[in-house]
């Protein structure tokens, strides 16, 4: 298994702290016990090849081209923590661009998708298994103080007692540790095929593939589906129809190591609203000239040095682990480039009229956010990022010069509730696809 060490010259050898961010990593080679559904780049495959995504989702919303791959991802969920949420559940995420230049930093060039199918089976297994587990974590909330806060795992996750950031156990190796606090799943194993087939309810516990999010410990609210009935298929497309497709890289994960320097500085500046405060006062209507512009220059310096911040710690953080090209820490928390753009605004704005740092991030009355779910109106989780290293990847064969992938980062928000599978179609191998939310923060273009 290769080793994602981080950087030597930002921190001292042993004084890095684990936090519950998992990293993805772009491997040529295949990741022994790696699922192979879980890719960068390449071609698109579903979970049920005779049930494939609506091109409709797939299509550029500026040009109405189809767009080209950047992302596949097994994403399956645990088992929630003393709940029936998810039981049965198999899903899958997608993310997709639009190659034109024309199209860049425009709405709809970048797109997301999630693919879900309810098995009963499945369901009933999960089930069992929950209530097997049941004495296992009693034991841990008496030593450790009870329930797994949202997003928690890893050594930042702080009151979790399934995490153990000290052990010297080995995280990816496959199977539960001895230790019955531990959480040593990897995120990659699996013995099934990427394409199991249509009948959901055939497939077996022992044979679903342990994912990113089944190594990211969470907890949310309980789930319901849509009856909203899906409209038919039209036929994928013939593979002509497509841009040439990018590069093929296997995934490999390891959660996120960080010198304490800068993991002090994510957990003081996740979502800081100083230069939102400053933006929002207005200065005083019978104050002299002379302090309204002393006001305002304080308030710029204020702000400029809120930007500046943000941007450095997305580069400290990025720097740390130089080679992850993706980061899932489901209802976790965005590593935000810049908190000026309509991404950056949304969170920031959302932390400053809630007074809170949620991973649940969803638009409500008077409040900004992730948009709500589209399908059943649910609030979204953020859930992925994609960093600029999956640039270098994805482009490393293509003579792209200064005409390459212009973004800095892009993220995720699903459903917290993953819906898409009415009751009457549990069972029945039915897979539905649905678009999820997709903030894309672009490449500053310094004007001079």
């Amino acid at each position: 298994m290769t080793s994602y060490d981080s950087d030597d010259s930002m921190s001292d050898a042993g004084s890095d702290v684990e936090t519950s961010v998992l990293l993805g990593y772009a491997s040529k080679e295949p990741v022994p016990h790696s699922d192979p559904f879980n890719h960068l780049g390449g071609t698109p495959t579903w979970l049920d090849a005779s049930q494939h995504c609506p091109p409709s989702l797939v299509q550029c919303q500026t040009c109405n081209d189809y767009m080209t791959l950047l992302l596949q991802l097994n994403g399956d969920l645990p088992i929630r923590n003393g709940a029936t949420q998810f039981l049965g559940h198999e899903r899958r995420l997608y993310i997709w661009a639009c190659k034109r230049k024309a199209c860049r930093r425009k709405p709809g060039s970048i797109r997301a998708v999630r693919a879900v199918r309810v098995s009963k089976t499945l369901e009933e297994q999960d089930r069992k298994q929950e209530e097997e587990q049941k004495p296992r974590r009693d034991i841990g909330g008496s030593l450790f103080g009870g329930g797994v806060a949202i997003g928690g795992g890893g050594g930042g996750g702080g009151g979790n007692p399934f995490s153990s950031p000290s052990s010297a156990s080995n995280p990816y190796a496959t199977g539960a540790s001895s230790n019955p606090f531990s959480n040593s799943f990897n995120p990659f194993s699996s013995t099934s095929s990427a394409q199991p087939p249509a009948e959901a309810d055939t497939t077996t516990l022992d044979s679903l593939p342990q994912t990113f999010a089944q190594k990211v410990r969470i907890s949310t609210t309980a789930p319901a589906t849509s009856s909203t009935p899906p409209s038919p298929p039209s036929p994928w497309p013939n593979v002509t129809s497509f841009p040439s497709p990018y590069p093929h890289y296997h995934l490999d994960a390891a959660y996120e190591y960080l010198p304490p320097h800068t993991q002090k500085a994510s957990s003081s500046s996740k979502i800081s609203t100083n230069h939102t405060a400053f933006l929002d006062s207005q200065p005083d209507a019978e104050s002299s000239s002379t302090s309204s512009k002393a006001q305002d220059d304080d308030e710029k310096g204020a702000y400029e040095s809120a930007h500046d911040r943000t941007f450095q710690h997305f580069a400290d953080t990025l720097a740390a682990n130089p080679e992850q090209v993706l980061r899932y820490e489901f209802a976790g928390h965005p590593l935000l480039y810049s908190r000026d753009d309509a991404v950056g605004n949304l969170f920031t704005m959302l932390s400053a009229q809630t007074g809170k740092d949620r991973g649940v991030m969803t638009t409500g009355a008077g409040v900004k956010g992730m948009p709500r779910c589209g399908n059943c109106g649910a609030g979204r989780l953020f859930e992925i990022q994609l960093t600029p290293q999956a640039i270098v990847e994805l482009e490393e064969q293509e003579d792209v010069g200064l005409d390459g992938m212009e973004w800095a980062t892009i993220l995720v928000g699903a459903c917290e509730k993953d819906c898409g599978i009415a009751e009457e179609d549990k069972g029945t191998g039915k897979v539905r696809y649905l678009e999820e939310w997709c903030g894309v923060q672009w490449e500053e273009v310094v004007k001079r």
